[in-house]
């Protein structure tokens, strides 16, 4: 694990916390497709913008609540390079939705984990 400090808000001390990602982070927004099953059973399928991206999942804010545990599909707009404003490859990839933080109205900000994911 990589070990960070960084000042209390409260405090001149340092306070310690690690970072749990191995892998580097794509900082969104990344524009990508969702599809998967809300809360009340509803299937949908929504344009959406990713916040942070990563070999191993993503995290974004989603404009449906979904369970913990919900199995999502989505189709990704990879930037061509780091700052570019159109696309590059289109990438597939399935996942389940490990952290859920409720928002406002019906939407809630979701880390999914990867299961499987391929370009297309």
């Amino acid at each position: 694990m990589i070990e960070r400090s960084e000042p209390s808000a409260n405090s001149q001390s340092q306070q310690r916390h690690f970072e749990r990602r191995h892998k580097p982070r794509i900082k969104g927004p990344i524009p990508a497709r969702v599809r998967g099953v809300d809360i009340s059973g509803k299937p949908f399928d929504i344009a959406a913008s990713l916040d942070n991206l990563g070999a191993g999942g993503l995290h974004m804010r989603l404009e449906r609540s979904v369970h913990r545990a919900a199995r999502l599909f989505f189709v990704i707009h990879l930037p061509a390079h780091p700052g570019a404003d159109g696309t590059g490859m289109l990438v597939a990839a399935r996942g389940v939705a490990r952290r859920i933080d409720p928002g406002t109205n019906d939407s809630c900000d979701i880390g999914v984990e990867f299961r499987r994911y391929r370009p297309l």
